[in-house]
């Protein structure tokens, strides 16, 4: 039990570390990328994405609490760090960051989705025994 609690603490600071990085890295580094363009949906998509993993990641974290906290602490952490990253893009200057409302609505909608990922696991597997899910 312990060195599963460890493993998924190494993988939630692992991709905490990239999910900030990626948000206040310098942006003339990804327009390079093959990708992204000036201003593209998959941008949006990267967003929706990125938090769609960092959902599924911050559960991990909480999957010792019942079924009804795992998802609702999964989602307020993982919104939160969508907005703090959003707010410290308008903080940088000189970086060519921006925050932005369309970020973050990306970034609550790819949470919500790995809400509901969360969501349909937990209950697969609370009907087959294989997890105690306090509601």
């Amino acid at each position: 039990m312990k060195n599963r609690r460890k493993i998924f603490l190494i993988i939630f600071v692992l991709y905490t570390i990239v999910v900030v990085l990626l948000s206040i890295l310098p942006s003339y580094i990804f327009r390079k990328l093959p990708y992204m363009g000036t201003f593209s949906f998959s941008d949006k998509i990267a967003h929706v994405l990125m938090y769609l993993v960092y959902m599924l990641v911050s559960c991990s974290m909480f999957y010792y609490h019942s079924f009804k906290r795992i998802i609702v602490l999964g989602i307020l952490y993982t919104i939160f760090i969508g907005v703090l990253m959003e707010f410290c893009q308008l903080m940088i200057k000189g970086a060519g960051r921006t925050g932005s409302f369309a970020d973050i609505v990306a970034n609550t909608i790819g949470t919500i989705i790995g809400a509901l990922v969360v969501h349909a696991v937990l209950k697969k597997l609370a009907n087959g025994n294989q997890l105690i899910i306090k509601d």
